[in-house]
């Protein structure tokens, strides 16, 4: 929206043209609020959908997962107020369990089993509303240590 006269312009032209006809000065302009969607339609939707979230680090009990921030124009409208991190046990779909809720976007997941896969999925919040939730991942922790068998008697 533009702060100058409080509408929404059709391009980003349009507000040059506007600002400095406005203003009667040849180089001035004024500054807007814009993304690439809400600047064409004049409104504002919930976030685009986040990409997969990729494994980090990962231990036989923990695995750190990483998702990208959505781009600005991304917000469709509303700064991202934060991204919801889901998972669910070997596959299941149909069960997920919120394991994180902030602005941060890699998150280490503890207390899980060894040599489990963990599927994992990524939402992202605006005033607005919810995203989509991503392309599900699957990830999975390393096989389990085995501490103090030497086989001597």
């Amino acid at each position: 929206i533009c702060r100058k006269c409080t509408r929404w312009h059709s391009t980003y032209a349009d507000v040059i043209i506007s600002a400095r006809r406005a203003l009667g000065a040849k180089n001035t302009t004024h500054t807007v609020w814009r993304t690439q969607n809400s600047l064409t339609r004049g409104y504002r939707d919930p976030p685009n959908t986040p990409d997969q979230p990729t494994q980090g680090i990962t231990t036989d009990t923990t695995i750190e997962v990483l998702w990208n921030p959505l781009k600005r124009w991304e917000h469709n409208g509303a700064p991202v107020s934060g991204y919801i991190l889901d998972f669910s046990e070997d596959f299941d779909t149909t069960s997920f369990r919120t394991v994180f809720r902030g602005m941060k976007t890699r998150f280490t997941v503890t207390k899980l089993t060894p040599d489990t896969t963990y599927t994992f999925r990524v939402t992202a919040v605006n005033d607005v509303g919810y995203s989509q939730p991503s392309i599900a991942s699957s990830l999975s922790t390393t096989g389990s240590s085995v501490h103090g068998q030497c086989g001597e008697g």
